[in-house]
């Protein structure tokens, strides 16, 4: 928006004095401020906020009792910390929670600051699930992918990321451009913008089909929709 603003008033002269005496004398920029201040109160950022203050209450909570597992596991002795995953999730700039895998850069801060050394964040069924950690300490995302499966968006977005040649994953489990897809769209057709996005890169780097520009612009578009809740 702000492109286009920028643009238009390149285009009616704005660095000639004449043009900008016309742009002065508008009607428009006599209204400049409401029609900001409007802009502003429809806006997707405003909306979500809006939004994300209503469940600020309960994501606080989530987090003094996660912080509070965390010390307690800490002074345990326990050094290689599991915690539950946050259910509540603000909606304001793409929200990222830890990871199931501590190599993730933001597991490895929380780890540094609350000075153990690892911290791995998966849902309270597969923290209580014996079977399923032991898997996940040998390296296999069997346990990650079979609750994705389940219709869980939030864990297909996770398995994608594990897979995609642009993050750090988990040990053990190979990047695999293809299988990242998969698992981005699944998340991507439940309305998750940030997957759609995901999917424009990784179709621009990695598809090697005719179609990879047009689907690359496809899930853009998508994701902007996605945004805007259409």
């Amino acid at each position: 928006m702000m492109g286009a603003v920028w643009v238009s008033l390149w285009s009616f002269g704005y660095r000639q004095e004449q043009g900008l005496e016309k742009i002065q004398s508008s009607r428009l920029f006599a209204w400049r401020w409401p029609l900001l201040l409007l802009s502003l109160l429809v806006s997707y950022n405003f909306i979500e906020l809006i939004g994300d203050l209503k469940i600020a209450p309960h994501f606080a909570a989530e987090n003094q009792v996660r912080d509070e597992l965390m010390v307690e596991q800490r002074e345990a002795g326990i050094q290689n910390v599991l915690l539950p995953r946050l259910e509540t999730r603000p909606k304001l700039l793409f929200f990222n929670d830890l990871r199931p895998w501590p190599s993730n850069w933001m597991n490895g801060a929380f780890a540094s600051y609350y000075g153990v050394e690892t911290v791995s964040v998966l849902p309270s069924p597969l923290c209580e699930d014996e079977e399923s950690l032991r898997q996940l300490r040998e390296g296999r995302p069997d346990p990650l992918e079979k609750f994705a499966g389940q219709g869980d968006s939030i864990m297909c977005f996770l398995v994608g990321e594990l897979y995609d040649p642009f993050f750090v994953g988990m040990e053990g489990v190979a990047k695999a451009p293809e299988k990242a897809l998969q698992w981005y769209t699944r998340a991507a057709e439940d309305g998750n913008a940030q997957a759609c996005r995901r999917l424009t890169r990784l179709y621009f780097l990695y598809d090697t089909s005719p179609q990879k520009y047009l689907k690359a612009a496809y899930w853009f578009m998508r994701s902007e929709l996605a945004l805007l809740r259409l």
